[in-house]
């Protein structure tokens, strides 16, 4: 993620514009939020835009310090376009998934006890996933 700082002044004309400092007050996650937390309370944006606007970049980061997520719509299929939209907030790095992990729904499977198996990983079933945070207990140190 890039500072805000230095994105305000690079704003498309190249005039350094005023920029406050404050961090924006976040809207804080609870248990009530299932089922009213809708895409109107996130901040939409398009993927060209963040990739060729500053401007649009800063009112994204904005958007993730205030509501921790926000929505990126018409982002590229292709694997290549996509790593380049990826680049723009900062260097991709592999996990213990590898470099990259697509979630995708698989049938059902069973397991030797007789289990659904392929509930293991919810990544892997056709069932809805609140909202949550994927491997906070990762930790990939600049090498």
């Amino acid at each position: 993620v890039f500072d805000p700082l230095c994105l305000s002044t690079h704003l498309g004309d190249g005039k350094v514009k005023p920029l406050s400092l404050a961090v924006p007050k976040p809207f804080l996650w609870g248990d009530d939020l299932d089922g009213r937390f809708t895409f109107e309370d996130y901040s939409i944006f398009n993927c060209e835009d963040l990739v060729t606007s500053d401007h649009s970049l800063l009112q994204f980061q904005e958007a993730l310090l205030t509501y921790g997520a926000a929505i990126v719509q018409d982002v590229p299929r292709d694997i290549k376009e996509y790593e380049g939209f990826l680049n723009r907030f900062g260097t991709i790095r592999s996990t213990n998934w590898g470099k990259w992990f697509e979630v995708v729904a698989k049938p059902a499977t069973k397991a030797l006890d007789g289990s659904d198996a392929s509930m293991a990983d919810a990544a892997y079933s056709a069932i809805g996933i609140p909202l949550h945070t994927d491997g906070p207990y990762n930790s990939n140190p600049l090498q």
